[in-house]
């Protein structure tokens, strides 16, 4: 009776390691940055299709653009976004980054 008790807990903590370590293995890693942008061109025409760009675009986890300050803020997944993508939608609406700050907030394993 023991020795089928201890095989049974044996396979049971087996087939958990064997699992918890092909979940490891598929989770991409996690880096998530947040985004200040001044922007140069920014009117009541065109910041309404750039948020619409923006919030298309999977790596973008969060976009706010203030009028008034010419400012966007973003919060994206570092793995899944580039800069390039983010100045290719601004030059799309006639706009340029004139300033920037990148805070990054975690990366995970």
């Amino acid at each position: 009776m023991k020795v089928n008790f201890i095989t049974i807990i044996f396979f049971a903590f087996g087939f958990t390691m064997l699992y918890s370590l092909g979940e490891y293995v598929s989770n991409d890693n996690i880096g998530i940055t947040d985004i200040a942008l001044s922007v140069s061109n920014l009117n009541q025409d065109n910041y309404k299709y750039i948020k619409k760009d923006f919030n298309k675009v999977k790596g973008i986890i969060f976009c706010d653009i203030s009028l008034s300050s010419n400012m966007i803020c973003l919060r994206i997944n570092d793995n899944k976004i580039s800069n390039s993508t983010i100045g290719n939608i601004l030059r799309k609406w006639g706009c340029r980054i004139k300033q920037s700050s990148i805070n990054k907030i975690v990366t995970l394993n």
